[in-house]
């Protein structure tokens, strides 16, 4: 009968179930050898809401056979002869709040057979484009095609997958057992993600990119693994490699990145083994280099966030070298309490920063700084800095700077300064303040005595407005700027 369809509402096979089902059967049937052949008209069309498997959920798929459908039944069995399927509009497929949106695809279906035991599916698929969403994030795709399969009421696939705007290429396989409603899945990168070309970046691949950070060069590797149930949450992994990487982050270039990283993402996020990070150089007011830091996510009881725990953390800076045995930061609750090494930095290099012609300064310092911090406030208790033998010299031209008593000699007495002693106490306030209490012996030419001189010198400091001057005379201000408008406008 050419005028034959088959609607259907409400439909329910054990756990699985499917909203509406429509399904044209214009066509001819014919018996020939003890089975029944169906020849479908052509155009004809499947069309299938709300197709739902525990949490697996499709919404609306709409398939149209290239060929007319044919179907061989015999001994309580069903055949589909092989033919390919395309659909005729999107499709969205969901697990829990997570979703994919299907532009078109086309489906070579090799095998598909309804008997006693089930329903058996082999079949080819090629999908133009798809997205790929979470809560906060979409990740566009294109180029994918793989094989599926449905056996034994269990569905796998592998897949071979495209971002669509940035060179790489990715590949996934999956499982789904219909009877249990669990199933896992593997994504993975086959040619690392590469962030070389000019144009390029991190902030490319996912839409709505509002992070504060990006990474504008380098490659990176990863491999996701989840897994689900009708009884247990969303389980996620991932191991993920960064190297040579270079971008910002806030108000931060950076260069040199290398990370490893190996993680449970869900349901709690931490480190399944203890990670690395290196960066070549942090460029901001203050330029820091070789930065090396082991890094730990712990799950803790304070809430959903992971603590932050860094071991065997070191960097050079002015030539000289600060590290810190461990630092643990818990972002559910931020109070953090730790101590900062300081070893051989190079004074000429750091008194530069000001820049004054005025004032040279040699030695090397070293010393330890306590730091606190609570919440977003950061503070500095007694750090205490010493000179490093054989002491340095000080020199600061005070002309046309006329000053009596006290002031006056201790200008006179920096002229030239000889010290074989420098000590430092330092404070800095949450508000930004730094204070400097520095204690001085030495000898001084320019007083014309051979007597120790004895110097103590109370410096002030707003550092946040002194880091951010230092930040524009660079042109790092403007520099920033252009490339985050560049990526969140």
């Amino acid at each position: 009968d050419r005028k034959s369809w088959i609607h259907a509402e409400k439909v329910s096979f054990g756990k699985n179930s499917i909203q509406n089902l429509s399904l044209d059967l214009a066509g001819t049937f014919k018996k020939k050898d003890n089975q029944l052949l169906l020849d479908f008209s052509e155009q004809q069309i499947l069309s299938v809401a709300g197709l739902t498997t525990a949490k697996l959920h499709v919404k609306d798929l709409h398939l149209q056979p290239d060929n007319p459908l044919r179907l061989s039944i015999h001994n309580n069995s069903l055949t589909v002869l092989p033919n390919t399927f395309s659909t005729t509009g999107p499709v969205q497929i969901s697990v829990e709040k997570n979703s994919c949106d299907i532009e078109s695809f086309t489906c070579s279906v090799s095998r598909l057979k309804k008997s006693i035991s089930g329903i058996e599916l082999l079949a080819d698929l090629k999908i133009v484009a798809a997205m790929l969403k979470t809560k906060d994030r979409q990740l566009p795709l294109k180029d994918i095609s793989g094989v599926f399969q449905l056996k034994d009421k269990k569905i796998t696939g592998k897949l071979q997958l495209f971002p669509e705007t940035i060179p790489g290429r990715m590949k996934a396989s999956f499982e789904h057992n219909m009877a249990t409603a669990g199933g896992s899945y593997t994504l993975k990168t086959d040619r690392r993600l590469d962030l070389s070309e000019e144009g390029i970046t991190l902030a490319n691949l996912l839409t709505s990119w509002q992070l504060p950070f990006n990474l504008e060069s380098g490659k990176i590797s990863f491999t996701a693994d989840g897994s689900w149930g009708m009884e247990k949450k969303l389980q996620m992994s991932a191991f993920v490699t960064v190297t040579g990487g270079s971008g910002f982050y806030k108000q931060f270039l950076f260069n040199g990145l290398d990370v490893r990283q190996d993680l449970a993402v869900l349901p709690r996020l931490h480190s399944k083994t203890e990670g690395s990070f290196s960066l070549q150089q942090l460029i901001g007011g203050i330029d820091i280099h070789d930065i090396h830091a082991k890094v730990n996510l712990v799950a803790v009881d304070s809430g959903r966030l992971p603590l932050i725990e860094l071991n065997d953390v070191s960097a050079v800076l002015f030539q000289g070298s600060v590290s810190s045995t461990g630092v643990r930061y818990d972002l559910n609750e931020p109070d953090s309490n730790f101590v900062v090494h300081v070893k051989d930095v190079n004074l000429e290099s750091l008194v530069d920063l000001v820049k004054m012609d005025s004032l040279y300064v040699s030695g090397r310092i070293s010393g330890s700084i306590p730091v606190s911090i609570k919440g977003k406030d950061i503070s500095v208790d007694y750090g205490e800095l010493h000179s490093e033998l054989p002491g340095g010299e000080i020199r600061y031209s005070s002309v046309n700077i006329e000053h009596s008593g006290v002031t006056g000699y201790a200008l006179k007495a920096v002229e030239n300064l000889q010290y074989n002693s420098l000590k430092v106490s330092a404070k800095y306030l949450p508000s930004g303040q730094l204070d400097l209490d520095i204690g001085l012996k030495g000898t001084s030419p320019a007083l014309q005595t051979s007597r120790p001189v004895h110097l103590n010198i109370h410096a002030e400091q707003n550092l946040p407005a002194l880091l951010q001057s230092l930040r524009f005379s660079k042109g790092l201000t403007e520099e920033l700027d252009k490339r985050i408008k560049q990526h969140y406008n």
